[in-house]
């Protein structure tokens, strides 16, 4: 029944589940997946529910990878939505900890049928979300999305045969994949000249990454907030200007030729 899956009293506005009815408006995915406080919004139940819910949209068939942020109920979330996936019969690729693009290029790169990314980007620590993408490693569209609500909020679930499960692998590999690729695609043998490049990764998806990838393209890298933190001490992990003041100072200070900021899951900057 529905009032087990959600509090009589919540409500979605703009881009988060707020306290007051939910079930009249049977919404949960808002511009950006679902995204909101954990334990409010975003609960283990939902994570089992929505992963369910993709494996029934599915058929009950084919692979999906998953992937999660740097938060401190990511890894929970990742487990859980794998679970309900597995429960409707589709095989997942744990990716572990990615950035959203790498989980988005992982989809059509595995032969995958869909993605998920746990992850609430540039939202505060307490936050978290789901996001789906499609074979192509896309967002799903809003009509998508809506079928995949219908099939939760009317319990339309589909659960695999005892001997029909999915079946759970892992591919940390993706990352080293996904750098390999894009920087055979940039040809730094036509990178002449040696560049001086300040990176902050916010402590998120991509501070093992970015920095890298730039040392491989032939820059010199300087970092900031460049290890794995689901706190975030560095700095809040929304790259406004406001919030990037303190780096502009470093790039004029070191006089860099280049300054680059990430958001939590780095697919912004």
């Amino acid at each position: 029944m529905l009032y087990k899956l959600f509090p009589l009293n919540l409500i979605v506005q703009q881009n988060k589940i707020c306290y007051l009815g939910v079930l009249l408006l049977r919404k949960l995915f808002g511009t950006a997946g679902i995204r909101g406080e954990y334990g409010k919004v975003v609960t283990p139940e939902i994570a089992y529910k929505v992963g369910l819910a993709l494996a029934t949209f599915l058929g009950g068939e084919g692979l999906t990878t998953v992937g999660h942020d740097v938060r401190l109920t990511s890894p929970l979330l990742a487990t859980i939505v794998s679970s309900g996936l597995m429960a409707g019969g589709v095989d997942v690729v744990n990716l572990g900890l990615v950035p959203t693009p790498i989980l988005a290029y992982s989809v059509p790169a595995l032969n995958a049928n869909a993605g998920v990314v746990i992850t609430a980007s540039h939202n505060p620590p307490p936050d978290n979300g789901i996001k789906c993408f499609d074979s192509r490693g896309m967002e799903f569209t809003i009509p998508m999305e809506e079928k995949l609500e219908n099939i939760i909020f009317n319990e339309k679930f589909n659960y695999a045969k005892w001997d029909s499960v999915g079946r759970l692998e892992f591919y940390p590999e993706i990352i080293d994949d996904y750098m390999r690729e894009l920087i055979s695609r940039l040809r730094p043998q036509k990178i002449k000249k040696k560049i001086r490049v300040i990176v902050d990764c916010a402590n998120g998806a991509a501070s093992n990454i970015t920095p890298i990838i730039l040392r491989e393209l032939g820059a010199s890298v300087i970092t900031v907030n460049c290890h794995y933190d689901g706190m975030f001490p560095g700095r809040i992990p929304e790259p406004r200007p406001d919030v990037l003041v303190e780096l502009g100072k470093q790039a004029k200070v070191l006089n860099v030729d280049a300054a680059l900021a990430h958001d939590g899951d780095s697919n912004g900057c």
